[in-house]
């Protein structure tokens, strides 16, 4: 990936940490645990550039559904995620987006 690139890709291996709060839980990702970047669709292709140090995340929510049963922490593919570098890195979620827990 090169500055100003725009992907739809999986993440593979994103760590989530639940944080309890007053105010409500919540999810807290690290991606140093990142294993892999799987590219599904060049959206745009960089400029050569180097990409930012900074992330942001776009409508990312972790599904109710995990909490629910009990899985609060651990790790995750996070599938069909456009990643986009311009100023900083950004990983939105699209309609398709999945987050798939590993064992």
């Amino acid at each position: 990936m090169t500055h100003d690139e725009k992907a739809l890709v999986d993440l593979h291996g994103i760590r989530v940490r639940i944080q309890e709060k007053e105010e409500g839980d919540k999810a807290v990702l690290y991606f140093c645990g990142l294993t892999k970047i799987t590219p599904k669709e060049m959206i745009k292709k960089g400029d050569g550039g180097l990409i930012p140090e900074d992330a942001v995340l776009k409508n990312v929510q972790l599904p109710a559904s995990e909490l629910m049963h009990g899985k609060r922490d651990g790790y995750y593919n996070l599938k069909n995620v456009v990643l986009h570098s311009n100023g900083v890195i950004s990983v939105e979620a699209t309609p398709a987006t999945v987050w798939e827990p590993l064992d």
